[in-house]
Protein backbone atom coordinates (compact mmCIF):
# COMPACT_ATOMS: atom_id res chain seq x y z
CA UNK A 1 0.00 0.00 0.00
CA UNK A 2 1.07 3.61 -0.56
CA UNK A 3 1.80 5.40 2.73
CA UNK A 4 -0.09 8.71 3.17
CA UNK A 5 2.68 10.01 5.46
CA UNK A 6 6.05 9.35 3.77
CA UNK A 7 4.76 8.55 0.27
CA UNK A 8 6.60 5.22 0.20
CA UNK A 9 5.27 1.74 -0.41
CA UNK A 10 4.78 -0.48 2.66
CA UNK A 11 3.57 -4.11 2.95
CA UNK A 12 -0.22 -4.49 2.89
CA UNK A 13 -0.11 -5.79 6.47
CA UNK A 14 1.83 -2.77 7.78
CA UNK A 15 -0.28 -0.86 10.30
CA UNK A 16 2.15 2.00 10.89
CA UNK A 17 4.66 3.86 8.75
CA UNK A 18 8.16 2.67 9.80
CA UNK A 19 9.67 6.04 8.85
CA UNK A 20 7.30 8.43 10.69
CA UNK A 21 5.68 6.08 13.23
CA UNK A 22 2.24 7.34 12.20
CA UNK A 23 -0.69 4.95 11.86
CA UNK A 24 -1.79 3.95 8.35
CA UNK A 25 -5.05 2.35 9.43
CA UNK A 26 -7.09 3.04 12.57
CA UNK A 27 -8.54 -0.43 13.11
CA UNK A 28 -7.55 -4.01 12.45
CA UNK A 29 -8.94 -7.50 12.18
CA UNK A 30 -7.88 -11.14 12.41
CA UNK A 31 -8.38 -13.73 9.67
CA UNK A 32 -10.98 -16.26 10.80
CA UNK A 33 -9.57 -19.02 8.59
CA UNK A 34 -8.32 -21.64 11.13
CA UNK A 35 -5.41 -22.52 8.85
CA UNK A 36 -4.28 -18.89 8.67
CA UNK A 37 -5.33 -16.75 11.69
CA UNK A 38 -3.24 -13.82 10.43
CA UNK A 39 -3.53 -10.73 12.65
CA UNK A 40 -3.13 -6.97 12.20
CA UNK A 41 -5.04 -6.84 8.89
CA UNK A 42 -6.38 -3.31 8.19
CA UNK A 43 -10.16 -3.10 8.70
CA UNK A 44 -10.59 -1.78 5.16
CA UNK A 45 -9.51 -5.14 3.72
CA UNK A 46 -12.32 -7.45 2.56
CA UNK A 47 -9.97 -10.38 1.87
CA UNK A 48 -7.00 -11.72 3.85
CA UNK A 49 -3.74 -10.78 2.07
CA UNK A 50 -2.18 -14.04 3.32
CA UNK A 51 -4.71 -16.77 2.41
CA UNK A 52 -7.38 -14.94 0.40
CA UNK A 53 -10.26 -15.79 2.76
CA UNK A 54 -13.17 -13.33 2.95
CA UNK A 55 -13.10 -11.07 6.02
CA UNK A 56 -16.02 -9.94 8.15
CA UNK A 57 -16.42 -6.23 8.92
CA UNK A 58 -14.76 -5.14 12.18
CA UNK A 59 -17.24 -4.36 14.95
CA UNK A 60 -16.88 -0.94 16.55
CA UNK A 61 -16.15 -2.34 20.03
CA UNK A 62 -13.32 -4.55 18.75
CA UNK A 63 -11.33 -1.72 17.22
CA UNK A 64 -7.91 -1.17 18.78
CA UNK A 65 -7.21 1.97 20.78
CA UNK A 66 -4.22 3.52 18.99
CA UNK A 67 -3.90 6.64 21.13
CA UNK A 68 -0.23 5.98 21.91
CA UNK A 69 0.85 4.35 18.65
CA UNK A 70 2.43 7.37 16.94
CA UNK A 71 4.76 7.84 19.90
CA UNK A 72 5.36 4.22 20.92
CA UNK A 73 6.29 2.85 17.51
CA UNK A 74 8.62 5.79 16.90
CA UNK A 75 10.26 5.24 20.29
CA UNK A 76 10.60 1.50 19.70
CA UNK A 77 12.26 1.88 16.31
CA UNK A 78 14.40 4.80 17.45
CA UNK A 79 14.11 8.46 16.57
CA UNK A 80 17.64 8.27 15.17
CA UNK A 81 16.78 5.57 12.66
CA UNK A 82 19.59 3.04 12.34
CA UNK A 83 22.31 5.19 13.94
CA UNK A 84 22.63 2.79 16.90
CA UNK A 85 23.25 -0.27 14.74
CA UNK A 86 25.09 1.65 12.04
CA UNK A 87 27.44 4.26 13.60
CA UNK A 88 29.74 4.16 10.57
CA UNK A 89 26.79 4.94 8.29
CA UNK A 90 27.21 1.98 5.96
CA UNK A 91 24.59 1.81 3.23
CA UNK A 92 21.34 0.12 4.30
CA UNK A 93 17.82 0.22 2.83
CA UNK A 94 14.74 -1.84 3.70
CA UNK A 95 12.83 -2.93 0.57
CA UNK A 96 9.24 -1.65 0.59
CA UNK A 97 8.33 -2.92 -2.90
CA UNK A 98 9.83 -4.75 -5.86
CA UNK A 99 9.11 -4.47 -9.59
CA UNK A 100 10.12 -6.38 -12.69
CA UNK A 101 10.81 -3.80 -15.42
CA UNK A 102 10.62 -5.34 -18.88
CA UNK A 103 13.89 -5.02 -20.73
CA UNK A 104 15.76 -3.70 -17.70
CA UNK A 105 15.47 -6.04 -14.72
CA UNK A 106 14.53 -5.95 -11.04
CA UNK A 107 13.90 -2.62 -9.30
CA UNK A 108 13.56 -2.38 -5.52
CA UNK A 109 12.16 0.71 -3.81
CA UNK A 110 12.57 2.05 -0.30
CA UNK A 111 13.93 4.85 1.86
CA UNK A 112 17.66 4.80 2.55
CA UNK A 113 18.22 4.32 6.30
CA UNK A 114 21.95 4.99 6.30
CA UNK A 115 24.95 5.79 4.15
CA UNK A 116 25.09 6.43 0.42
CA UNK A 117 24.77 4.28 -2.69
CA UNK A 118 26.28 4.82 -6.12
CA UNK A 119 25.75 3.27 -9.53
CA UNK A 120 28.18 0.36 -9.81
CA UNK A 121 28.23 -0.45 -6.07
CA UNK A 122 28.34 -4.14 -5.15
CA UNK A 123 25.85 -4.86 -2.37
CA UNK A 124 24.07 -7.69 -0.61
CA UNK A 125 20.31 -8.35 -0.60
CA UNK A 126 19.11 -10.29 2.45
CA UNK A 127 15.67 -11.55 3.40
CA UNK A 128 13.74 -14.72 4.12
CA UNK A 129 16.93 -16.53 5.06
CA UNK A 130 18.50 -15.93 1.65
CA UNK A 131 21.48 -13.82 0.61
CA UNK A 132 22.12 -12.50 -2.90
CA UNK A 133 25.16 -10.59 -4.11
CA UNK A 134 23.93 -7.83 -6.40
CA UNK A 135 25.22 -4.84 -8.34
CA UNK A 136 23.56 -1.42 -8.66
CA UNK A 137 22.80 -0.74 -12.31
CA UNK A 138 20.76 2.43 -11.85
CA UNK A 139 19.19 4.80 -9.30
CA UNK A 140 15.97 6.77 -9.75
CA UNK A 141 14.82 9.56 -7.43
CA UNK A 142 11.40 11.15 -8.06
CA UNK A 143 11.46 10.18 -11.72
CA UNK A 144 15.01 11.37 -12.32
CA UNK A 145 18.07 9.20 -12.87
CA UNK A 146 21.04 9.97 -10.65
CA UNK A 147 24.45 8.48 -9.94
CA UNK A 148 24.26 8.66 -6.16
CA UNK A 149 21.66 8.69 -3.38
CA UNK A 150 21.99 9.21 0.36
CA UNK A 151 20.27 8.68 3.70
CA UNK A 152 16.66 9.88 3.89
CA UNK A 153 15.95 9.67 0.15
CA UNK A 154 13.21 7.38 -1.18
CA UNK A 155 14.61 5.77 -4.32
CA UNK A 156 14.22 2.99 -6.83
CA UNK A 157 17.36 0.91 -7.39
CA UNK A 158 17.89 -1.26 -10.46
CA UNK A 159 19.72 -4.45 -9.47
CA UNK A 160 21.71 -7.04 -11.38
CA UNK A 161 22.27 -10.51 -9.93
CA UNK A 162 18.82 -11.39 -8.57
CA UNK A 163 15.50 -12.54 -10.06
CA UNK A 164 12.15 -10.90 -9.37
CA UNK A 165 10.71 -13.95 -7.57
CA UNK A 166 13.72 -14.06 -5.22
CA UNK A 167 13.02 -10.63 -3.70
CA UNK A 168 10.48 -10.11 -0.91
CA UNK A 169 9.06 -7.03 0.76
CA UNK A 170 10.94 -6.49 4.00
CA UNK A 171 14.26 -7.66 2.54
CA UNK A 172 17.25 -5.42 3.23
CA UNK A 173 19.79 -4.07 0.76
CA UNK A 174 23.11 -3.31 2.45
CA UNK A 175 26.88 -3.24 2.18
CA UNK A 176 28.25 -6.76 1.82
CA UNK A 177 28.99 -8.45 5.14
CA UNK A 178 27.32 -5.74 7.23
CA UNK A 179 24.07 -7.55 8.12
CA UNK A 180 22.98 -11.18 8.50
CA UNK A 181 19.85 -13.33 8.50
CA UNK A 182 19.02 -14.70 11.92
CA UNK A 183 16.24 -16.77 13.49
CA UNK A 184 17.29 -15.79 17.01
CA UNK A 185 19.02 -13.08 19.00
CA UNK A 186 19.52 -11.78 22.52
CA UNK A 187 18.09 -8.38 23.35
CA UNK A 188 17.26 -5.88 26.05
CA UNK A 189 13.53 -5.09 26.07
CA UNK A 190 11.24 -2.64 27.84
CA UNK A 191 7.49 -3.19 28.18
CA UNK A 192 5.56 0.08 28.05
CA UNK A 193 3.57 0.80 31.20
CA UNK A 194 -0.22 0.85 31.15
CA UNK A 195 -0.12 4.66 31.34
CA UNK A 196 2.12 4.67 28.25
CA UNK A 197 -0.36 2.56 26.30
CA UNK A 198 1.20 -0.83 27.08
CA UNK A 199 -0.25 -4.01 28.55
CA UNK A 200 -2.40 -4.07 31.66
CA UNK A 201 -1.15 -7.51 32.80
CA UNK A 202 2.28 -9.24 32.96
CA UNK A 203 3.31 -11.14 29.87
CA UNK A 204 3.69 -14.64 31.32
CA UNK A 205 6.74 -16.80 30.58
CA UNK A 206 5.38 -18.24 27.30
CA UNK A 207 5.12 -14.96 25.44
CA UNK A 208 4.63 -14.90 21.67
CA UNK A 209 4.09 -11.35 20.34
CA UNK A 210 4.77 -9.91 16.90
CA UNK A 211 8.32 -8.64 16.37
CA UNK A 212 8.46 -5.59 14.09
CA UNK A 213 11.89 -4.89 12.53
CA UNK A 214 12.10 -2.02 10.02
CA UNK A 215 9.08 -2.82 7.81
CA UNK A 216 8.99 -6.57 8.53
CA UNK A 217 6.60 -8.09 11.07
CA UNK A 218 7.14 -11.69 12.19
CA UNK A 219 5.75 -13.86 14.97
CA UNK A 220 8.28 -14.32 17.77
CA UNK A 221 8.84 -16.28 20.98
CA UNK A 222 10.40 -14.34 23.86
CA UNK A 223 12.22 -16.13 26.69
CA UNK A 224 12.95 -13.95 29.72
CA UNK A 225 16.39 -14.69 31.15
CA UNK A 226 16.01 -13.14 34.62
CA UNK A 227 12.27 -12.56 35.06
CA UNK A 228 9.85 -13.98 37.61
CA UNK A 229 7.39 -16.76 36.83
CA UNK A 230 4.82 -14.21 35.61
CA UNK A 231 7.19 -12.94 32.92
CA UNK A 232 7.54 -9.18 32.58
CA UNK A 233 5.12 -6.63 34.03
CA UNK A 234 4.23 -3.33 32.32
CA UNK A 235 6.93 -0.74 32.98
CA UNK A 236 9.70 -3.33 33.51
CA UNK A 237 12.75 -4.19 31.42
CA UNK A 238 14.74 -7.40 31.09
CA UNK A 239 17.33 -9.32 29.11
CA UNK A 240 15.65 -11.79 26.76
CA UNK A 241 16.25 -14.32 24.02
CA UNK A 242 14.04 -13.95 20.95
CA UNK A 243 13.28 -16.69 18.42
CA UNK A 244 11.39 -15.69 15.25
CA UNK A 245 9.20 -17.70 12.91
CA UNK A 246 11.41 -17.00 9.89
CA UNK A 247 14.78 -15.25 9.55
CA UNK A 248 14.98 -11.48 9.95
CA UNK A 249 17.88 -9.20 9.06
CA UNK A 250 19.55 -7.81 12.19
CA UNK A 251 22.86 -6.97 13.83
CA UNK A 252 23.90 -5.72 17.26
CA UNK A 253 22.13 -2.41 17.89
CA UNK A 254 19.10 -3.12 15.68
CA UNK A 255 15.93 -1.71 17.23
CA UNK A 256 12.59 -3.52 17.11
CA UNK A 257 9.04 -3.12 18.39
CA UNK A 258 6.99 -5.66 20.35
CA UNK A 259 3.38 -5.62 19.16
CA UNK A 260 0.03 -7.18 20.04
CA UNK A 261 -3.26 -6.82 18.17
CA UNK A 262 -2.05 -3.90 16.10
CA UNK A 263 -0.50 -1.86 18.92
CA UNK A 264 3.04 -1.43 20.21
CA UNK A 265 3.44 -2.66 23.80
CA UNK A 266 7.22 -2.80 24.08
CA UNK A 267 10.58 -1.90 22.58
CA UNK A 268 13.86 -3.77 22.25
CA UNK A 269 17.40 -3.52 21.01
CA UNK A 270 19.48 -6.46 19.78
CA UNK A 271 22.56 -7.12 21.96
CA UNK A 272 23.81 -10.35 20.34
CA UNK A 273 22.96 -12.22 17.15
CA UNK A 274 22.71 -15.99 17.65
Amino acid sequence: MKCPHCGGEHPDTANFCPKTGKKISSSFQTCQNPACRAENIPASFTFCPHCGAALSPVEEESKVNTEFEDVNLSLALGAGGTDVENPQQNFIMAVSDVFNITGRGVVVTGCIDGGTVKVGDKLELLGGGKEHRVKVEGIEYFGKLKNEARKGESVGILLKGVDFNEVMRGAVLARRGFLMNSEGFEAQVYMFSTAEGGRTQPTGQNYSPWIYVRNMEVLGQIVFQNAAWHGLAPGENASVTVQVQFPVVVREGTRFAIRENGRTVGAGIVTKVL
